[in-house]
């Protein structure tokens, strides 16, 4: 039996990147930062938007932080 896992909005932006380094260069933060945020489950509101935007909207803010930026909606 397996166990589905939810992915995370930042592991989905590394797993987009390939690598937690090269999604720190791309938003010239630390890899240790990106390491942090992954640890935590999710970025600080500044990475948030940087993701969100080095990313062009394959990931959103909202998807990166629910509980700051809201659940995401269907519309």
């Amino acid at each position: 039996m397996m166990i589905e896992v939810e992915e995370t909005g930042i592991a989905f932006a590394v797993r987009l990147c390939g690598t937690q380094s090269a999604l720190a260069r791309l938003i010239k933060h630390t890899p240790q930062a990106v390491q942090r945020w992954m640890a935590a489950g999710k970025p600080s509101k500044v990475g948030c938007k940087l993701i969100a935007l080095a990313l062009g909207g394959k990931v959103t803010r909202a998807q990166l932080d629910p509980d700051l930026f809201g659940p995401l909606v269907s519309v």
